[in-house]
């Protein structure tokens, strides 16, 4: 509650230090405890694509990242 408290309203939710935490509970989890602050908050979620979240963050979250880090280099864009 204290994120709608202080009526945040986006939140990238990294999954940096997730110790070990599956990622789709982590996800879940941090969805069920959004939805019930009762406030809108959009959810970006950040796993770098490793899980796949185009086949399955839309049940999650409001938009989700797809790839790693990119760099100033064409080849960084191109993977």
């Amino acid at each position: 509650t204290t994120y709608a408290e202080w009526s945040i309203d986006y939140l990238k939710y990294d999954n940096c230090f997730n110790l070990g935490v599956d990622v789709h509970t982590r996800y879940q989890r941090m969805h069920d405890a959004l939805n019930q602050t009762g406030h809108p908050i959009y959810f970006s979620l950040c796993e770098w694509g490793y899980k796949d979240p185009a086949t399955w963050a839309r049940e999650v979250g409001n938009s989700w990242r797809t790839t790693s880090d990119i760099k100033p280099t064409w080849d960084s864009i191109m993977k």
